[in-house]
């Protein structure tokens, strides 16, 4: 399962597509006003093995974190310098 913080630009949204399509059987669902561990929890529920939530800064994709469910572990990785060729 792919996620984004509340609220992001359209560009999050683009590279969610980007990395759906590099990911197989993924699927993105909004997070709404979910915290992190709610939102994990509704991601192992729907029986997902893994949770992705992207986070950015100035319209800027700057975060990953990754969380293997239903217990961990968890990696946080920072995203440097993203490129979004096709806009």
């Amino acid at each position: 399962m792919i996620t984004t913080r509340p609220k992001c630009s359209k560009k999050l949204y683009d590279f969610v597509g980007d990395l759906m399509q590099m990911i197989p059987n993924a699927f993105y669902y909004p997070r709404g006003t979910l915290t992190v561990t709610k939102m994990a929890e509704y991601a192992s529920n729907k029986e997902f093995t893994h949770l992705v939530i992207l986070s950015e800064k100035n319209k800027v994709c700057n975060g990953m974190l990754i969380s293997h469910l239903p217990e961990g572990p968890t990696a946080f990785f920072k995203v440097g310098n993203p490129c979004f060729p096709h806009l």
